[in-house]
This record gives C-alpha cells, sequence and structure tokens, in this order.
C-alpha cells in the first residue's frame, strides 16, 4: 500500500486511488465545489463528499 493511502487508513478512512495523475483534472472541479459549499454556501470547512457503494448493485 502506498504511503499516502497508509496515511489517510490510519485517519480511520478508506482511501480510494483516484487513478494516475492524469485523472486529476478531472478531480479539480470537485475542489471548486468543495470550495464554494464550504465557504460560500455556509455548509463550513468540516463538510465532506462521499463515495458510496449499494449493496447487491450489479
Amino acid at each position: 500500500m502506498p504511503v499516502f493511502m497508509s496515511l489517510i487508513a490510519k485517519l480511520g478512512l478508506e482511501p480510494a486511488d483516484a487513478g494516475p495523475l492524469g485523472i486529476a483534472r478531472l478531480l479539480e472541479p470537485y475542489g471548486m465545489l468543495w470550495i464554494d459549499q464550504a465557504l460560500n454556501r455556509g455548509r463550513g470547512r468540516s463538510f465532506a463528499f462521499a463515495i458510496s457503494n449499494r449493496s447487491g448493485a450489479a
């Protein structure tokens, strides 16, 4: 397990590999959305997005 993923796991979170560096351009809009929601829409800095899996999904 890469170092950064083990650090995330030590924080009690489940790390998710988003793929190679080229994928970063797809993740950047989520960062902008988080900034808007946290700072401009009043959610605060402690809010987060989550990745969820539905049980039994094909």
